[in-house]
């Protein structure tokens, strides 16, 4: 039962990490277009 729940917590974390990098990269994407605008 302890093993299944390290599990449960290992999947919630790595989804959570997934989720804040995936934001992360859109913002930085975002910036990078931002940027681009400015440039033309």
């Amino acid at each position: 039962m302890k093993i299944f729940l390290l599990l449960i917590s290992i999947l919630y974390i790595a989804i959570g990490y997934a989720d804040s990098s995936e934001k992360l990269t859109a913002n930085y994407f975002d910036k990078i277009k931002n940027n681009q605008t400015k440039l033309y």
